[in-house]
């Protein structure tokens, strides 16, 4: 009982187990919450006492905590963090590899000979003299020269050109090919205000590795009428086949091959040898991921129109453009005109890419479409809208190109081919009608190819 007239005070009740709600929480790490750490995290290491669960024997309920509106955007921010920094650890162990991995080839190059890096000469057919010489000029078939060397180790090959007439806009186009599979090992397209009299040096891409393989230069220009280039010849050759030979004809021009010379060893030492170096052309990459192969001149010299009983021209309107490196598929007023183009051997092939165009500024828009099936039938299905693609055909679609607006076509399968496959090119008229000046042309058509 309390004095009279003494103020009351009163005391708060002993809780009960069921009744501790708040704990006595120790002094946070600073350099934790610096770094982003979730009071989950916190808790999880034992910095932070998590709250107790209310007992069932409890005499009065513990109210329920509202929902917070923040607690999913605290754990997104609290994950990214979380991944910034791992990202930023591997980045750290990276470098480090890296850094371990430079110096280790530091300390190689250092104890290697001086000059060990250089490129070695393994053939030389050296020029004869300024007046014997082959000229490329407008309207020419090309030129083929077999190299008289083996393709093991070849990084490099240098040509000797003379009389260069330089045009706006004229091109030397360089296929290196092997002659067993029709592959396109490595290509070149120079434009004329790049050569210079004398030795060139053409860069491969990588040094040529695995099983040996017969190897074929082809050269095509493309420019105007009065745009010509020459190169050197060499000896002359005994064997036929390494002769330098009329490329559409695949017969000999004279008795003696181009000069050259052929080069083996790591392509990145042609800088430091060679005044006139030209690299590869990159080449393009598929949506897969894989690099598009070009076709080789050859392959694209088979190309066939396989529907001749639904046109009537009074041309052939499926033939091989060498010099713009591209087929010529001539659409007629109704209907499509239909080219089948052989693929290399052994290969399983993933994608087809082309560029379109419309080589004459008179025509009217046509459309284009690419396909990759068994057989005519089955292109044909596909591209008439009767069936669609299967999972081992790819149909690019039709697309519009006009004089002016070229484009690129490109069509995938959704898993490597199992059998052997075609390369179809289909053209028609956007609008019905007149077909005059539609020159129609598929360029730089290149493959997909999956390894294996």
């Amino acid at each position: 009982m309390a004095a009279h007239g003494a103020k009351e005070t009163t005391f708060p009740p002993t809780p009960t187990p069921g009744d501790v709600r708040r704990r006595v929480i120790g002094p946070l790490d600073p350099a934790g919450l610096a770094t982003g750490e979730a009071i989950g995290t916190l808790i999880a290491r034992g910095k932070i006492p998590p709250l107790a669960a209310p007992s069932k024997s409890s005499h009065q309920a513990t109210p329920a905590l509202p929902d917070d509106p923040y607690i999913e955007q605290r754990r997104r921010i609290i994950g990214a963090a979380r991944e910034h920094v791992a990202a930023l650890r591997r980045l750290t162990a990276l470098r480090r590899a890296n850094e371990e991995l430079q110096n280790s080839f530091l300390a190689i190059e250092r104890r290697m000979p001086p000059g060990a890096n250089a490129l070695e000469q393994v053939f030389a057919d050296e020029r004869q003299s300024a007046e014997a010489r082959v000229t490329l000029g407008w309207g020419s078939p090309g030129l083929g020269q077999v190299l008289p060397v083996s393709s093991v180790g070849v990084s490099a090959i240098s040509l000797s050109f003379l009389g260069i007439a330089p045009r706006p806009g004229a091109v030397l186009r360089i296929h290196l090919c092997s002659l067993e599979d029709q592959q396109v090992i490595d290509r070149w397209s120079i434009p004329l205000e790049r050569l210079v009299a004398g030795w060139t040096m053409l860069s491969l891409t990588n040094p040529l590795a695995g099983p040996t393989r017969t190897l074929d230069l082809r050269l095509d220009l493309d420019g105007q009428a009065d745009s010509a280039v020459s190169l050197h010849l060499g000896d002359p050759q005994r064997v036929r086949l390494f002769q330098v030979r009329n490329a559409g004809t695949e017969t000999s021009l004279l008795q003696n091959g181009l000069s050259m010379q052929v080069w083996c060893g790591e392509p990145f030492g042609a800088y430091a040898t060679q005044a006139h170096v030209i690299v590869a052309d990159a080449k393009r990459v598929a949506a897969s991921g894989l690099k598009q192969i070009p076709l080789s001149p050859t392959l694209l010299a088979r190309a066939k129109l396989v529907n001749s009983d639904d046109l009537k021209l009074a041309f052939e309107p499926v033939s091989h453009v060498p010099y713009r490196a591209a087929i010529a598929c001539h659409p007629p007023k109704r209907g499509m005109t239909l080219a089948a183009i052989p693929l290399p051997p052994r290969l399983r092939p993933m994608a087809l890419a082309a560029d379109i165009e419309v080589g004459n500024d008179k025509s009217s828009d046509v459309e284009f479409a690419i396909v990759l099936a068994a057989d005519v039938e089955r292109a044909q299905r596909l591209l008439t809208g009767s069936e669609l693609a299967l999972e081992n055909e790819a149909f690019s679609g039709w697309y519009v190109a006009s004089p002016t607006s070229p484009a690129a076509l490109s069509a995938s399968l959704r898993r490597p081919a199992r059998q052997p496959l075609l390369a179809f090119a289909a053209t028609r008229m956007a609008q019905p009608g007149s077909n005059d000046f539609a020159w129609a042309r598929f360029r730089n058509i290149s493959l997909a190819a999956a390894p294996g």
